[in-house]
């Protein structure tokens, strides 16, 4: 705040911005801090730039708020202007804005604005859903089988060396030296600027962030909760009777105190555990347990291996949790997308396809990623099995949430609705 112009704003900026961002504000990511962040600095930079500044918030005017309006609509357009006056709006209601900027001003900010109609994306047709859920439960039932393999092969180096074969003994002693420091070496006769050899040996022992996706898609699909929540998923559980899983799950765009939720997930039998909820919870808990115990940080429930690529830093702090500094970290799902080829519909069924088109697999697009559209699936389906029963599929959304944000657009599920 130090670093703006116009000190006379200085402190009570930073207690309006302190409300906004703490607690009970309603600023709850790292994305919406940012962004609300960039638009106070971008106000008290316009107002410094008026023939006339305003040198602390008992002088700021009308005419300022408009005049910093119409510059935001020549540069991002009508609507998102407003958007932003309505942001500030939120902000200035703080008290330590409020009670001394003038009213004229705290009006001109708390001007009733039509509010654009909720536009969500359709979910993904039962087809692309099943292609992409069958490619994500292979990836983490590969991933199990791998993992699981190595636990093995350990165990029986640890009580029975002796019936092991020479190769494998010699394997299962240099992944039991990893495995008891958490460091991966460079394998003999390799660069140090090579990095799938380092790759492919600790994916023996841990899980690394290329299987970030197939888990991530399969913890929505099976939970239905939506990307956010499932990252930020907690380590801390507690099972009931061995049939369910109890966490504290968070949502942060519920309101100021309703971040987090009680949930109970369904553990299923033995053998489902990529098609329950807590079955699969319990998995992916379990298959991440090395690298959670190498964490420097408090331990969650996402502990992966990463790759540092420099030899000073081959230490335990390549395992990390890639959310914890960082929501909307780059997971590279286009790179899963196109190593599965997973390829959207086409636009029209094969029937009504013209004579002299074949529809050959060379005009399918590849399928983009969205984890909304996934999340909407879910809803989708959830309500074509419950006959569109609004309370019984509603989880992580109110009714109208779930209704206008997941269910309308679909028109099958738009008729016959019970609320």
């Amino acid at each position: 705040m130090g670093e703006l112009p116009l000190p006379g704003w200085h402190t009570a900026l930073a207690a309006a911005w302190q409300s906004r961002i703490g607690p009970a504000g309603g600023l709850r990511t790292l994305a919406s801090a940012i962004g609300g962040w960039g638009n106070l600095v971008r106000l008290v930079r316009f107002l410094d730039s008026a023939p006339r500044p305003p040198t602390d918030p008992s002088e700021l005017t009308e005419a300022h708020l408009d005049a910093f309006r119409r510059h935001r609509q020549a540069t991002i357009g009508n609507g998102y202007a407003w958007r932003e006056i309505r942001e500030l709006g939120v902000l200035f209601r703080a008290p330590s804005l409020r009670d001394c900027v003038p009213t004229p001003a705290l009006d001109y900010l708390r001007r009733r604005m039509v509010k654009s109609k909720p536009n969500p994306k359709p979910g993904y047709s039962d087809n692309e859903l099943q292609r992409i859920v069958a490619a994500a439960r292979a990836d983490v039932a590969r991933l199990r089988d791998r993992l699981e393999t190595t636990e093995t092969l350990l165990e029986r180096y640890k009580r029975e060396p002796d019936t092991l074969a020479d190769h494998d003994r010699d394997r299962a002693a240099a992944l039991a030296a990893i495995a008891a420091s958490g460091l991966v070496p460079l394998p003999p006769g390799h660069l140090v600027q090579q990095a799938e050899p380092r790759h492919r040996l600790a994916q023996q022992l841990f899980v690394t962030r290329a299987d970030l996706v197939p888990m991530l898609v399969l913890l929505v699909a099976t939970t239905g909760w939506n990307l956010e929540s499932v990252k930020e998923l907690p380590a801390e559980h507690r099972i009931l009777e061995n049939r369910a899983v109890e966490l504290f799950v968070t949502k942060r765009r519920r309101g100021p105190h309703r971040w987090r939720q009680v949930v109970t997930w369904e553990i299923g039998p033995q053998g489902r555990e990529l098609h329950t909820p807590g079955g699969l919870y319990l998995l992916l808990h379990r298959l991440m347990a090395r690298s959670r115990d190498l964490l420097d940080s408090t331990p969650s429930f996402w502990a992966v291996w990463r790759n540092m690529h420099r030899p000073c830093a081959r230490d335990t702090h390549e395992h990390h949790n890639p959310f914890g500094s960082l929501l909307n970290r780059n997971i590279y799902a286009p790179r899963w997308i196109a190593l599965h080829r997973l390829t959207a519909d086409p636009p029209l069924p094969r029937s009504l396809l013209p004579a002299n088109d074949d529809g050959s697999e060379d005009d399918l697009q590849p399928l983009k990623l969205d984890f909304n559209r996934l999340k909407t699936s879910i809803e989708v389906r959830r309500a074509k099995q419950t006959g569109g029963h609004l309370p019984s599929v509603a989880r992580s959304n109110t009714l109208p949430v779930l209704f206008s944000n997941y269910l309308r657009p679909t028109p099958p599920l738009s008729i016959g609705l019970k609320v």
